[in-house]
């Protein structure tokens, strides 16, 4: 699911791959895109009126309005990001070690094509791509997949995180490792990544790095084995981290344990600030329960129960302060996140 920028439309896709566009507050539908056959990434491009879906191996850019498909690319692979809200990231690869990153307009225009260089060849890609919040730079961690499941869980050297300067397509840096990048400063100069030496070990080492030049600025150990979601919080000073079912609070730079705690089961995957970062909401796809935790002692405000299947989707509207959540059956909810126990308005 996703939310336009101006906050008036809600994208949710399904099992079958069929996306519908909602219109909000009123609930009504307003548009069905009908072009994939699995359950496809959505993500609005520019004001609101542009969304792009990919899934089965196809990238597909829409009239958000008349729903009407505008231009369609083929052998994408891996999910696509969308950059300062304008461009779009998407990893495409043709076996067996033809990948690159495509960045197109939002009317899916290829604008620059940045080619993924590795010594290993597959049979597919793992990608996962990410800008800087002012959209300067592109980074990705990638992994080409031999088939091998031991080979391609265990084996480090098919990995690395890469960077790229979106207005030159240079390639100032990379990191060779099982290394993913996670979380940017707000002011995108620097980013923090995580990275697990092998699954024996109980935890994780958290990397603080800068975006220009990927040094390494400081590390530390994290108490989980993995993240399943990094947000910046009061201005870059704390790092929250979600784990198997907990929440850390880090000071930052300094990777100070401020806070930890059992917050909800399972990989939270949705970590969003709320009123003026006093509170912190967290929700997991393996489960149905949305959290509201109070900052900084994570102390728990609110669980609501909102849904009767599991997460897929939770989304806070940035003008109006409303959340979004919606289920794996495609069921929806609007809410109004009261500071006691939050209150569910449609």
């Amino acid at each position: 699911m996703t939310l336009s920028p101006d906050g008036k439309r809600l994208a949710c896709s399904g099992g079958s791959g069929v996306v519908q566009i909602t219109d909000l507050p009123s609930g009504k539908a307003s548009a069905v895109l009908r072009g994939h056959k699995e359950a496809p990434w959505i993500g609005f491009v520019g004001s609101g009126n542009r969304i792009a879906s990919a899934s089965d191996g196809v990238l597909v850019f829409w009239n958000a309005e008349s729903g009407k498909e505008i231009r369609r690319e083929k052998d994408v692979d891996g999910t696509p990001v969308v950059i300062a809200g304008q461009t779009l990231l998407a990893p495409f690869f043709t076996p067996p070690s033809a990948g690159s990153l495509r960045l197109f307009d939002r009317e899916g225009i290829l604008l620059r094509t940045f080619n993924l260089s590795l010594k290993k060849k597959g049979k597919g890609l793992y990608c996962v791509p990410a800008a800087d919040p002012a959209g300067k730079r592109a980074f990705a961690y990638m992994d080409f997949l031999t088939g091998d499941l031991e080979e391609d869980i265990f084996s480090k050297d098919q990995e690395v995180l890469v960077s790229w300067d979106l207005s030159t397509g240079k390639e100032p840096w990379r990191s060779q490792g099982a290394e993913y990048l996670c979380a940017f400063t707000p002011d995108g100069r620097a980013f923090v990544s995580f990275i697990m030496e092998n699954e024996e070990d109980p935890a994780g080492t958290i990397r603080f790095r800068e975006s220009e030049t990927g040094a390494l600025i400081r590390e530390w150990r994290s108490h989980e084995q993995n993240a399943s979601a990094m947000r910046f919080l009061d201005e870059g000073k704390c790092l929250a981290v979600a784990g198997s079912g907990r929440i850390t609070l880090w000071s930052f730079p300094e990777g100070k344990s401020l806070a930890d705690r059992e917050v909800l089961p399972g990989g939270m995957e949705f970590l969003s600030p709320w009123k003026n970062g006093r509170y912190l909401i967290a929700g997991s796809r393996t489960g149905e329960r949305i959290a509201i935790v109070e900052l900084p002692g994570l102390e728990t405000a609110a669980v609501l129960k909102v849904h009767e299947e599991t997460l897929r989707g939770l989304e806070k509207d940035p003008n109006k302060g409303f959340v979004v959540s919606v289920d794996r059956k495609g069921a929806a909810a609007l809410l109004k996140t009261s500071e006691e126990t939050g209150k569910e308005i449609q």
